[in-house]
């Protein structure tokens, strides 16, 4: 699945009803507002999942975020932050390490 703004595309998924009666887990990188996030459990929950559980590396201390992991690694303020294949602009993705992109690294590296 995928989405910006709350926008939600799933692909890849042909047969959502193999998932009628099973435990569901889904793996992210990272959680910021949660909207599309939501939107997607419901989509999976529409098809019978037993249960839909989220599992994230990072979470976002955000004003308005309106999802929480069910099992978060770590609890970040609301920056942009990239490495361990998190990007911002295609910047960063091949960091070993996850790091803070300052205020210049922004500016430098929009679009």
């Amino acid at each position: 699945f995928c989405g910006a703004g709350g926008d939600l595309t799933v692909t890849g998924m042909s047969e959502l009803e193999e998932l009628r009666g099973k435990h569901v887990v889904i793996v992210e990188d990272i959680i910021d507002t949660g909207k599309t996030l939501t939107q997607f459990c419901v989509y999976l929950e529409q098809y019978g999942a037993a249960s839909v559980r989220t599992v994230s590396l990072l979470e976002k201390r955000k004003p308005g975020r309106v999802f929480s992991g069910d099992f978060v690694g770590f609890s970040i303020p609301d920056v942009f932050v990239v490495g361990c294949g998190l990007d911002y602009n295609d910047f960063g993705r091949q960091y070993g390490h996850v790091c803070v992109v300052s205020d210049a690294g922004v500016g430098a590296y929009k679009k």
